[in-house]
């Protein structure tokens, strides 16, 4: 048997997540504007001047909110949890 202790750091796999999780929101984010820009120019789907605020705050400001939302609970996270790796 192998009786090697792998030692996990926490810490830096913490930062990288919590990196993957902005990236990804961001890249989200993006194509959510590019997709609203899409959708008005072409007035796809009853787009026009007197929807694009609703279909902006549904489609994009709640998205934006929720996802950039969970990386700063993941930092929040991040910060409250201890590293077992300190003690």
């Amino acid at each position: 048997m192998d009786n090697n202790v792998y030692t996990v750091e926490y810490g830096k796999w913490s930062r990288l997540i919590i990196r993957v999780q902005l990236i990804i929101a961001v890249i989200v984010c993006v194509i959510e504007i590019l997709n609203n820009v899409l959708l008005y120019v072409t007035r796809s789907q009853g787009y026009g001047p007197d929807t694009i605020v609703e279909k902006l705050i549904r489609y994009l400001l709640i998205t934006s909110v929720f996802n950039f939302g969970m990386v700063i609970l993941s930092k929040i996270v991040e910060r409250k949890v201890e590293d077992p790796q300190k003690k």
